[in-house]
Formats: C-alpha cells, sequence, structure tokens
C-alpha cells in the first residue's frame, strides 16, 4: 500500500512534528500529496529534510493547488534547497504562510526567494528567523519588498542581518554632536528615530539653549533628516523616514504658536502636545518638497512598550503608571512593538503617513495648510541655525 492510499480525503491538516522523516519520507510525502485535493496544512517541523527532501516538496508545490501552510522549521534544507522551493513559489497559487525558520539558508538562498517574493502573489506569512543573511541578502530582499504586494509579515529575527554595523556613542539631544555623527553615516536606506525623553521639567534646557525635551522630540530629529537627506533621496530601495513618537495624538490646535520653542514657562503638557504636532507637522513639509518624491516620511506610534523610559519620572506617576500596565497587560515586547512597526514601514508607500501600535495607516489626520508647514518649517530652521559653529 502506498502512502497515497493512507491519506484519507477529508484530512486537511497533518502535523509530522519531529519524526525524522528525512528525504527519503519526504519523497514518499511528495507523491502523495501530488494527487490529494483536501490536505490545507502540513506540518513538517524537525524531520531532518535535506536539500534533495526539499526539491521533492518544491515539485510537488508546483503541482499542488489546496496547502495553504507549510512548516519547514528546524530542517538542513540549506540555501541549495530554497533555491527549488523558491522557483516553486513563482508557478505556487495557494501557498499562504511559509515557516523556513532554522535552516541554515544564507545570503544566497535569501536572493533566490527575494527574487520568488517579485513573482508571487499569494503568500502572506514568512518566517525565516534564526538563518545567516547578513546585509547582503537583506538587501535584495529589500528590493523585492518593493514590489511584492500581498506579504504582511516577515520574521527576520536572529538572521544576521545588520552583523556588519557598527554603534556610534553620542548625545543626540545636541545639534552639533548630531553633525559630527551624520557626517560619519556612507549609506542609508531607512532612517528611524526614537530618541525621545519624558520628564517633568517642562523648561530644562540642553548646553545649546533649546527646550531639552524638544531637542530629542523633534529638533534632533529633523536635523537627523536633514543631514541624511541626500543619501535616503539616492537609495536604490527608496529611502523611508520612521520618526517614533505618537502619532495618533499629535494635533496642530494645540500648538502655542507664541511660545513654539518653549522659550517661556509652560506646563508638561503643552511639552507634550508640541512634541507630537511638531513630528505630524514636519512629515508633511518634507514630502511636500518636489525633490523628496523618492521618499517615505513616516510619524508612528508604537503604543505601550516594555521599556525604561518611565524609569526617570517621579515614583508617584512611575509606580500607578507601571501597575497600570501590569494589570491591563497593554504593554508589549520590543520584539512585538518592532514587528508591527516593520509590517508598516515596508508597505508604506511615497509621501507620507501616519502609523498606529499595529502598523496600520491611521486615516482620519488633518492635511495642513501650506502657510502652517511654511510656519513651523521657518521656526525650526531658525532654532536649529543657532546652534551651528
Amino acid at each position: 500500500m502506498s502512502l497515497n492510499d493512507c491519506f484519507i480525503s477529508t484530512i486537511t491538516t497533518l502535523n509530522l512534528d519531529n519524526n525524522c522523516i528525512g528525504d527519503k519520507g519526504a519523497k514518499y510525502l511528495a507523491d502523495a500529496l501530488r494527487e490529494n485535493e483536501a490536505l490545507t496544512t502540513l506540518n513538517l517541523k524537525k524531520n531532518n529534510i535535506g536539500v534533495q527532501g526539499a526539491q521533492y516538496l518544491a515539485n510537488t508545490l508546483i503541482e499542488n493547488k489546496t496547502l495553504t501552510t507549510l512548516d519547514l522549521s528546524d530542517n538542513n534544507i540549506g540555501s541549495q534547497g530554497v533555491q527549488s522551493l523558491a522557483n516553486a513559489l513563482k508557478k505556487n497559487k495557494t501557498l499562504i504562510t511559509l515557516n523556513l525558520e532554522y535552516n541554515w539558508i544564507d545570503s544566497k538562498g535569501l536572493e533566490s526567494l527575494a527574487n520568488a517574493l517579485k513573482r508571487n502573489k499569494t503568500l502572506t506569512t514568512l518566517n525565516l528567523k534564526s538563518n545567516s543573511f547578513e546585509d547582503y541578502g537583506a538587501q535584495h530582499l529589500g528590493s523585492a519588498l518593493q514590489k511584492n504586494k500581498t506579504l504582511t509579515t516577515l520574521n527576520l529575527y536572529c538572521s544576521g542581518i545588520g552583523s556588519n554595523g557598527s554603534f556610534i556613542r553620542a548625545d543626540v539631544s545636541l545639534m552639533s554632536e548630531i553633525r559630527t555623527i551624520t557626517k560619519k553615516i556612507k549609506a542609508v536606506d531607512i532612517l528611524v528615530l526614537s530618541q525621545g525623553v519624558i520628564s517633568m521639567d517642562a523648561f530644562a534646557r540642553t548646553k545649546e539653549n533649546i527646550n531639552y525635551a524638544l531637542a530629542l522630540n523633534y529638533y534632533g530629529r529633523v536635523l537627523f533628516i536633514e543631514e541624511l537627506l541626500p543619501l535616503l533621496r539616492t537609495s536604490p530601495l527608496g529611502g523611508k523616514v520612521v520618526s517614533v513618537l505618537n502619532s495618533k495624538k499629535g494635533d496642530p490646535s494645540k500648538i502655542n504658536w507664541n511660545n513654539m520653542g518653549l522659550e517661556t514657562k509652560c506646563s508638561f503638557l503643552v511639552g507634550i502636545n508640541h512634541g507630537f504636532a511638531f513630528n505630524d507637522l514636519i512629515v508633511q513639509y518634507f514630502a511636500s518638497q518636489p525633490e523628496n518624491s523618492n521618499v517615505s516620511f513616516i510619524h508612528s506610534y508604537p503604543g505601550f512598550v516594555k521599556t525604561p523610559i518611565g524609569d526617570n519620572l517621579p515614583f508617584y506617576i512611575r509606580l500607578p503608571m507601571k501597575a497600570m500596565i501590569a494589570i491591563t497587560r497593554v504593554a508589549v515586547s520590543p520584539d512585538e512593538c518592532a514587528e508591527f512597526m516593520i509590517h508598516g514601514i515596508l508597505k508604506a508607500e511615497k509621501g507620507y503617513i501616519y502609523m498606529d501600535e499595529k502598523g496600520e495607516t491611521i486615516t482620519n489626520k488633518t492635511v495642513a495648510n501650506e502657510e502652517t508647514l511654511q510656519k513651523l518649517w521657518e521656526h525650526t530652521r531658525e532654532s536649529i541655525s543657532r546652534t551651528a559653529s
């Protein structure tokens, strides 16, 4: 009796996790799947499947019309096996979820997958966690994602991307330091700006006599963008700028236009509102400039994330805040937040968008008039220029 004879025509989910079927077992399974018209979910995790087994399964994927979920995590497929799967993805029209976590895939394998994603129109979830791509492979993937419009979830955790990068320590509340460190950066595809502070002292000043909170939450971010825009405009992937603050609460009507830089004393909330609203308006301003037509500008809201940013607050605010977060469980881990943010960043079109904590576009935002944008820009340039040496 063949394996195909053992298949029950009504079975839609088959879990063979940790059975060590190997390449030979993968061949029998692939043969059976050619004629099966019911199975939609197949779990082959940890089965010692190698290059040959991946080729058998790939050949079947080209013909199979029912399978929507395939888990091949924790096998030995490698880049050669992934090349076969990538070729199948170019023709397959049903697979929605593919898990290739921990499969010894390198940059060459990722390049094959990237080429497949340019043509595939059904895959929405791809897990490539714990492989070894490095930046070379990521560049190919980034190029593919500019064309692919269906992939919504991509897991690249612990995959070696950014392993060739470096860390530059700087006090980014100081415009002079930002000018210095941006000169060391030679290429930028995605610029993420998340520096910030929560402070009860709304009137604290930097050594350059700029409001400390706004130096981090706004002015320094604008200077980073200004200095790096030439690189972002020439990015082969199309540059993206992400300012992470609060796109949900940005409200230009709450700006005190007579005290924009908070030179005179004001309440804690005024300073907070200025940061939110200024970020809302500045992405509109940058996107309105014709020379930035190839760049996306995003103001995002990360939601409640488990970070120590509130640890410097007075205990009578810090303790209730931490208790509320613990009880309601509204806070997510940094990794979870990053997944949502990446989801939104990758699908962002040119121009400007406002993004919520799930990476989705916020649509009910006010479009500012040219006069408002120009007023903010002139104030911003004047404030930053004062710090130039």
